[in-house]
């Protein structure tokens, strides 16, 4: 039945093929026939008009209408030539003959009378579609006859090839296979080659196709047996690395411990770092304080220092002032003293005067009472402004006793607050110290719980790796029962 389907296929796939093409060419014939039957007919209808331009205008013009009337006639016999109208210049009616349906041509009449040209008439000549269509069909019919004819002697010749060709070679190609199939997996047997084209080719290769397969078949059966010997080998050695693998995950077990502890020992010691770091952070600040207080009171001290300088300076102008002061009063004592002789000589005078001098007796008496007043007053004042100096200079010592103390104050402020800088470089080493214990001890803590992760991993793996041999030794004894299975089936072919 498929030989059968084959060569029917075959048949009218190539059947299909030559139909398609001889329509196509059947159908370009047919254009070019009709293009060319156009183009006669269009042709045949040009030369009738220009026959009548040359014989008709004449005609016209001496109005001979029997003789045109005669050549309208034998033009409307013309090939192609549906219809003859011939009309006037007025467009009367001198001629019509035919059928006028189809494509018209219309040409003006002109006649020339001894140079004058002047149109007389014109004719109007309508296409015989009907004729060209006829034609046509004609073409068109005996175009389908000489493809069938074509078809028919290719099936034919075609069914005959197929036959010789295919269908037997096939046969006997089928007859061979089907003796090795039904053979009970015989591959000793060959398939007969005659002659050299495709099927001869074919035969070859496929006796070559089963004597691979036979040595495949051999092959295989050799290998069986070493599969045989690999899954007891398999099955032996699953059971050592489960052994193995049971005593790694203990000793891992333990390093996990080990690990753990160690973590949470360098975390403790981080805390540790850090709590020290801060420590050192706050005493840091509070030497920062102490610095910027040391340095307030540098600059106090060293304010009252230029305060008790101006204080001394103002205390020497006073000084100096206190000096001018005396001066003058030692000026007052010196006028008093004269003052008090000239009372003196004036009273001396009055009393020599008697009576008449009482009155300057007595003024002379109040000038050398007032002498005696201010020369009192002066020595007073003198003694106060001599108190005055000495509790001046006394003042000015003091203050030269604070300056000095004040600046021996600033230099140990000085040197305290270099202390307390270093105490704060100290203080930052210390940070910086401890920030980086922390920070090692942190990077220790991550690696312990890495290598703990890991650890984690690889008991994880390990367990992963025991039910792997096992799923092994079970899967290498599956093994060892489908290879048993398979030399049972291998066996059934025959190689030898």
């Amino acid at each position: 039945m498929l030989k059968k389907n084959l060569a029917l296929r075959l048949l009218c796939i190539t059947i299909l093929t030559v139909t398609v093409v001889m329509v196509l060419s059947g159908a370009y014939s047919y254009k070019a026939v009709k293009k060319n039957l156009i183009a006669d007919a269009e042709e045949s209808v040009s030369l009738a008009l220009e026959r009548m331009q040359l014989n008709l205008p004449a005609l016209i013009w001496n109005f001979e209408e029997e003789q045109l009337q005669r050549v309208a006639r034998s033009e409307l016999k013309s090939h192609y030539v549906n219809s003859v109208t011939i009309l006037s210049e007025s467009d009367d009616e001198l001629f019509s003959g035919g059928d006028k349906s189809g494509k018209q041509f219309i040409q003006e009449l002109k006649h020339n009378d001894s140079g004058e040209v002047s149109v007389v008439g014109k004719i109007i000549l309508t296409l015989d579609q009907n004729r060209i269509d006829k034609e046509l069909n004609n073409s068109l019919q005996n175009a389908m006859i000489q493809i069938l004819i074509i078809i028919a002697v290719l099936s034919a010749l075609l069914i005959i090839l197929v036959r010789n060709m295919v269908t037997r070679p096939i046969n006997l190609v089928c007859k061979g296979i089907t003796d090795i199939a039904h053979g009970e997996g015989d591959l000793t047997q060959r398939m007969p080659v005659r002659g050299h084209d495709e099927m001869a080719v074919l035969s070859e290769q496929f006796n070559l196709f089963v004597t691979q397969i036979q040595t495949l078949v051999l092959s295989t059966m050799q290998s069986i047996v070493k599969l045989n010997q690999f899954a007891g080998s398999v099955q032996d050695s699953s059971g050592k690395v489960t052994g193995l693998l049971s005593q790694q995950q203990d000793e891992t077990n333990l390093v996990a411990t080990a690990v753990t502890e160690m973590s949470a020992s360098a975390k403790e010691v981080a805390e540790n770092a850090q709590n020290t770091a801060d420590a050192a952070n706050h005493v840091k600040a509070d030497a920062e304080n102490v610095h910027g207080i040391v340095n307030d009171s540098i600059n106090s001290v060293q304010a009252l220092s230029g305060q008790l300088e101006k204080t001394s300076e103002v205390i020497d102008n006073l000084e100096n002032e206190v000096q001018g002061i005396v001066t003058i009063l030692e000026v007052i004592s010196g006028i008093a003293e004269q003052t008090n002789l000239l009372a003196l000589n004036a009273a001396i005078e009055s009393a020599r005067a008697g009576e008449q001098g009482r009155g300057f007796a007595v003024v002379a008496d109040e000038v050398r009472a007032l002498a005696s007043r201010t020369q009192q007053s002066t020595k007073e004042i003198n003694s106060n402004i001599n108190r005055l100096k000495e509790g001046s200079a006394l003042a000015v010592q003091v203050l030269k006793e604070s300056r000095t103390i004040g600046d021996e104050t600033v230099e140990s402020a000085k040197k305290s607050g270099e202390s307390i800088i270093a105490i704060v470089e100290s203080t930052k080493q210390i940070m910086n110290m401890s920030t980086q214990i922390a920070t090692a001890v942190e990077e220790q803590s991550l690696v312990s719980n890495d290598i703990d992760r890991n650890i984690s991993r690889i008991v994880n793996t390990g367990e992963e790796s025991s039910h792997i041999v096992n799923e092994i030794a079970e899967q290498a004894t599956q093994l060892a029962s489908l290879s048993k299975e398979l030399d049972l089936l291998i066996h059934r072919f025959k190689v030898e």
